[in-house]
């Protein structure tokens, strides 16, 4: 079973997969009914952010045809960009990303895998601006598995073939050549999220996260 962390108000999500041949999609419902292999891990991509802004450049402008803002100094203006990254949690594990440099609107394209367990936890996701010596938060969010995939709504479902390992020696590829990959149902869960206090003008800072949650 997978549930949360409070023992007496236990949250399980199991379900059934479906394949409809009429029109060709997978479907996922989730049920108590009986108990099914809980998923093995979770996949979190950070795709992009948008609208970044430094909390200590209250200069800065941006336009809807720029990626990095402009610091206005009397007369004269250049280009000043902001070099960001994002820092991935689950229960107590984090992981860094690389660091974009100079751009408001990054795209991050980085992804994180978390091993699931009995307990679920939030996925917390924070954008850092990257300085020499520290490093300043701009936002983050916080996202509940439970909640997400628990919502038929809030998720699609995708086919994800295994990698194939490679081959050492001739049997083993006689091996792998005889073997047929499975295709395996993840659910996926894709959005734009708001990261709290980061804002250009009216605009709120935005960051794109994809979440798949996979079985063995």
């Amino acid at each position: 079973m997978w549930e949360t962390g409070k023992k007496t108000e236990p949250k399980v999500l199991v379900g059934l997969f479906r394949y409809c041949s009429k029109d060709g999609e997978w479907y996922f419902r989730a049920t108590n009914d009986f108990a099914l292999t809980p998923p093995s891990s979770i996949g979190v991509t950070v795709l992009e952010a948008k609208d970044i802004q430094s909390k200590d450049n209250d200069d800065t402008t941006l336009d809807d045809t720029q990626t990095t803002p402009t610091l206005r100094l009397g007369a004269f203006s250049k280009p000043q960009g902001i070099d960001t990254f994002c820092i991935v949690s689950y229960n107590g594990n984090k992981n860094r990303g690389k660091t974009v440099p100079k751009n408001s609107n990054p795209q991050y394209q980085q992804e994180f895998k978390f091993q699931l367990s009995n307990d679920i936890h939030p996925v917390h996701i924070d954008i850092f601006q990257s300085f020499a010596i520290t490093n300043n938060l701009i936002g983050g969010v916080s996202l509940d598995i439970f909640e997400l995939f628990n919502d038929r709504n809030k998720y699609s479902i995708e086919l994800k073939t295994p990698r194939r390992k490679r081959a050492t020696t001739m049997a083993s590829r006689r091996d792998q050549g005889s073997l047929r990959l499975s295709r395996k149902p993840a659910l996926v869960h894709e959005k734009w999220y708001d990261i709290g206090s980061s804002q250009i003008g009216t605009k709120q800072a935005k960051v794109h996260v994809k979440l798949t949650l996979e079985w063995l």
